[in-house]
């Protein structure tokens, strides 16, 4: 791997850690928590979101950002669904420095 391919790969990682930051900022200021936008997230309540779940709230909610790559980053355990232990990783971009 080159120096210029792993530049690329760094670039890319804050890329998305920027996004999830935003989302989740997103999220404080439209349902006020964390805890408050999973619950809204799940609309099915079963604590599991899907793909699609995922991306018809985002829409409904109002979240234009990147919602497929932020799905893909929780999903951690490539399942297909976002958990809510997956989901509370959010709360680590609560910080200042992340």
């Amino acid at each position: 791997v080159s120096m210029g391919e792993w530049q690329g790969l760094d670039q890319l990682f804050k890329e998305i850690n920027l996004c999830v930051k935003e989302f989740v900022q997103f999220c404080e200021r439209t349902f006020g928590t964390l805890e408050a936008a999973w619950k809204a997230l799940d609309a099915s309540g079963d604590g599991e979101i899907d793909e699609n779940e995922w991306l018809t709230a985002c829409e409904a909610t109002g979240f234009f950002g990147p919602a497929a790559p932020i799905f893909a980053f929780l999903d951690k355990d490539d399942e297909g669904t976002v958990s809510l232990d997956e989901f509370e990783i959010l709360a680590e971009y609560l910080k200042e420095d992340v």
